[in-house]
């Protein structure tokens, strides 16, 4: 095996427009893994009558098409609370700039499944990103465009499905951030 890709909520959100066969069926080259806690937030996602309007395929997709991965799971209770202690320090000691807003539980479990598992964090998310960065290390914290260049250099999908799935982002009214459209457009894809 490759990696192991451990996908937040919003990160799994833009896989599912881009290269949806990816999550159902997913390559060991390079797997992109769903926990539960991402099945969790898509259901409450799905509850919200504007993000059930806005997203409703993408969310019945991740939550009847792709199966969460069960061999990822937290550390006993005692060492995940270390870890949350430790990562809690980490935003701490963050510049405020870093930090958009303060770390949710379930941003905090993503981190320690990456370092856990030693896995990379696949997340768009300001906050979660930094602390990745901090507490993982740069080359194991990606944003979306980072798993689209590894795909696609694996030849795992190909230029006209991220293509494809980049133009079909509008119609949910999902955007990349910033940092992952100027990476796409760097590998010679058009992004809104």
């Amino acid at each position: 095996m490759d990696e192991i890709v451990i996908c937040d909520t919003n990160a799994a959100i833009h896989l599912a427009i881009i290269c949806p066969e990816v999550l159902k069926t997913p390559d060991d080259r390079c797997k992109i893994v769903i926990h539960a806690i991402v099945k969790q937030e898509v259901h409450k996602l799905n509850q919200n009558e504007n993000k059930k309007k806005r997203l409703g395929t993408v969310l019945d997709f991740l939550l009847k098409e792709v199966t969460t991965d069960s061999k990822t799971h937290l550390p006993p209770k005692d060492k995940e609370i270390k870890h949350h202690r430790r990562i809690q320090k980490f935003e701490g000691g963050l510049d405020p700039q870093f930090v958009s807003s303060g770390s949710s539980h379930q941003d905090r479990c993503f981190l320690i499944l990456a370092k856990e598992h030693g896995a990379k964090l696949l997340t768009n998310e300001k906050t979660l990103f930094n602390l990745g960065v901090a507490f993982l290390g740069t080359e194991s914290t990606w944003r979306t465009s980072s798993a689209l260049e590894k795909l696609l250099e694996l030849q795992i999908i190909t230029n006209d499905i991220v293509q494809n799935g980049l133009n079909s982002m509008g119609q949910f009214e999902e955007e990349l951030h910033p940092a992952c459209k100027n990476k796409v457009r760097e590998l010679g894809f058009t992004c809104s």
